[in-house]
């Protein structure tokens, strides 16, 4: 990544900043990355060791002609959950129960749309998992938008098998914040979403893909060599070129 790296966009602090704003650019460009780069690399790398079936996220289902005896269940559960902050058991459930009502019918599957897509989708004694993983900093109305993405999911994916069960995640592979924790932070951003039921932020979500406990200190510890063997002097040269 490094090496192919070149200036995309300019701005006037470049005329005052300029090894600056190239050493913000190249930073942000690397740890914007480390979303599709390395993350999620890792977590299908910990499942697969633990057991897990990696399933193809590029087919989780979305039908493309959705019953709108369904799409009711759903403005109506968003607005439980955007004035209450209510727990989705009981959303899941009444999806599978009027599913199971409907006529068994043929759907048109087409991919999730831009943003809503699925990071990882595995498969483990016979419960299904998928994660979307996001930056560890969000925005003031991140929590609305996520819930619609985990809600979406449950409806899809019942549709598609209501006897399925599964569970799908937001996660945040680190907290920033220590020794705050990251839901000190972005409580009020992430409603009206639940920790541990909606959201999984760093152990909670590397433990459960891995088996083990605190495997993210053994992720940072990875970090940590790599800055002992001076690797960022090996790329100074894309940092402070000539």
């Amino acid at each position: 990544y490094l090496k192919r790296w070149k200036p995309k966009t300019w701005q006037p602090l470049d005329n005052i900043f300029p090894k600056e704003r190239r050493i913000q650019s190249v930073i942000t460009g690397l740890s914007t990355s480390l979303g599709t780069k390395l993350w999620e690399n890792i977590a299908k790398y910990c499942a697969e060791h633990n057991g897990y079936e990696i399933l193809d996220e590029k087919a989780f289902p979305r039908q493309k002609d959705f019953p709108k005896e369904l799409k009711k269940i759903v403005d109506e559960w968003e607005e439980k959950r955007r004035s209450k902050g209510v727990s989705l058991s009981q959303y899941k459930e009444e999806l599978k129960s009027l599913i199971l009502t409907l006529a068994p019918s043929e759907y048109d599957i087409i991919k999730l749309q831009a943003g809503e897509g699925v990071d990882i989708w595995i498969k483990k004694a016979g419960i299904e998992y998928a994660f979307d993983i996001k930056t560890v900093q969000i925005n003031q109305s991140s929590g609305l938008k996520f819930n619609k993405t985990l809600m979406e999911w449950y409806a899809y994916r019942s549709l598609a098998n209501p006897s399925q069960e599964f569970q799908a995640y937001i996660a945040f592979p680190y907290n920033p914040y220590k020794p705050s924790t990251w839901w000190d932070k972005n409580g009020s951003r992430a409603f009206p979403l639940i920790n541990n039921e909606d959201v999984l932020v760093e152990n909670d979500f590397w433990d459960l893909l891995s088996g083990e406990k605190n495997t993210w200190k053994i992720i940072n510890t990875a970090f940590t060599n790599l800055g002992k063997k001076d690797l960022a002097k090996k790329y100074s040269h894309i940092f402070y070129p000539n």
